[in-house]
């Protein structure tokens, strides 16, 4: 059996982990490769393919050590196919999304997308005979159906379903197995002058991304079957409740006046400042960009930050002027999905790599240097008020730690704990979001609750 260990995320819904081989009578497991996101056995159980994660590419090696795909987003359920000559696997462009599409690699390291323009897909399997692949997936909201497409790129539904479906495996002998998943982000929140956080979940996968200096307003959006299938942009005043819709798309950044929100569009192409209050809303999108859904406004002069990706570039850092113009990289092609604090001076930002580690970028540019007294598990929230710290945060641990860093000596201590109540199917702490003196918060967390079904005479 291939399983893996040391399980750690690594950006958004991606996962790194230690592939191990473990014999099914039981034993010590083998460990084998360092940084696998998934793998899949050869038909005839000699070998592994894998996608491993190396200098924040996704890589697909069949066999292990033999390259056919480099991919600059993220791979999952990665299959290879019953007579072994090609490689299955779903591609997903954003860091941080589950949209994508489906596509196979032969041995000679041929790539073909075969169905695109997913907004989530998650499960996929070949077909028995190796005519199709088939997967779970859906363009609108949230509710994945499973689909077939053969080599070719022709694609039919194979089961239509109002709820949300995960392919697990097809037998030998054409039975289904999948998952029916009932999926949800709880949101948390501690509003200033509160004793303890309590629950401010709006609809089905409420994601905080900004929360004001004063952890009175807090932004965030939905992109679950409640959200719709361009996602909802919402503000929330932290103290009365309120909740106003600004638009379409990703919340990414509140800026410091709280007058507007950057926000992203579901496709990933626009980047779009929307106002809280009135006015019309402002496109700074730049032609070839993919943008990662991350940003922040700077503390003080009329400039956004952002990570994306131009052309064939990974993801850096931009520094985008509000009045205009092209934005300007910062940074080399090593950013991790994760939140981009700027410092109260606006000389530094606090980003994950994609080796792992918190670094402190020049906003001048220049080298980044690593942030002493942070690790691999570590993802950074924001500066303190004093601009001589970072709050960190452990994601994926339940309950989750929150440090303050010291960014000249390293010197680490615990904030808060974020303990969510106990419920069936808590995954993990997926975002934190915290005020610079530390009073306030807000976090979410995935709950999954999961039905598993054998399903017969599907073809």
């Amino acid at each position: 059996m291939a399983i893996g260990l040391h399980p750690t995320f690594f950006t958004g819904f991606d996962w790194k982990t230690t592939l191990a081989r473990v014999p099914l009578a039981g034993g010590t497991p083998r460990e084998v490769v360092d940084d696998v996101d998934a793998a899949d056995w050869s038909p005839d159980g000699s070998g592994l393919a894998i996608d491993h994660i190396v200098g924040g590419k996704s890589l697909v090696e069949y066999p292990i050590g033999k390259v056919l795909y480099a991919s600059n987003g993220w791979i999952s359920h990665l299959r290879v196919s019953p007579r072994g000559d090609r490689i299955a696997f779903l591609e997903h462009p954003i860091k941080n999304d589950d949209g994508g599409s489906v596509c196979v690699v032969d041995l000679a390291g041929k790539h073909t997308e075969l169905s695109k323009g997913w907004s989530t897909a998650e499960g996929l399997a070949w077909s028995r005979d190796g005519s199709e692949v088939w997967f779970s997936a859906t363009r609108e909201s949230a509710a994945r159906a499973v689909y077939a497409v053969s080599l070719s790129g022709r694609e039919r539904l194979v089961l239509p379903t109002p709820r949300t479906l995960t392919l697990d495996d097809i037998a030998a002998d054409g039975r289904m197995l999948m998952s029916e998943d009932d999926e949800r982000i709880v949101l948390r929140v501690l509003p200033p002058g509160a004793k303890e956080d309590h629950e401010f979940s709006y609809l089905d996968w409420t994601l905080p991304r900004d929360l004001s200096n004063d952890g009175k307003m807090l932004l965030f959006d939905e992109s679950g079957e409640g959200g719709g299938d361009q996602f909802s942009v919402y503000l929330r005043n932290a103290e009365s409740g309120s909740v106003v819709r600004l638009g379409s798309g990703s919340a990414l950044a509140l800026s410091p006046d709280g007058l507007w929100v950057a926000s992203c569009s579901a496709d990933n192409r626009q980047l779009v400042l929307l106002p809280t209050r009135t006015g019309q809303p402002r496109t700074l999108t730049t032609p070839g960009f993919q943008y990662q859904s991350v940003a922040t406004f700077f503390p003080k002069s009329p400039r956004l930050l952002f990570v994306a990706q131009e052309g064939s570039h990974g993801a850096r850092l931009y520094v985008q002027d509000l009045a205009g113009g092209k934005p300007a990289p910062i940074s080399s092609e090593m950013i991790g999905a994760s939140l981009i604090p700027i410092s109260p001076d606006e000389a530094w930002v606090a980003a994950r790599a994609l080796d792992d580690g918190v670094y402190l970028f020049p906003v001048s540019g220049g080298a980044p240097k690593r942030l002493s007294g942070t690790d691999a598990g570590d993802w950074p929230i924001r500066w303190t008020a004093d601009g001589k710290g970072v709050y960190v945060f452990r994601r994926g641990q339940v309950p989750c730690d929150v440090f303050r860093v010291d960014a000249e000596s390293g010197l680490r201590e615990r904030v808060t704990t974020f303990t969510p109540p106990e419920a069936p199917g808590l995954a993990s702490i997926t975002r934190a979001l915290i005020t610079p003196d530390g009073r306030s918060w807000a976090y979410s967390y995935q709950r999954t609750l999961s039905d598993l079904f054998e399903v017969e005479k599907f073809r």
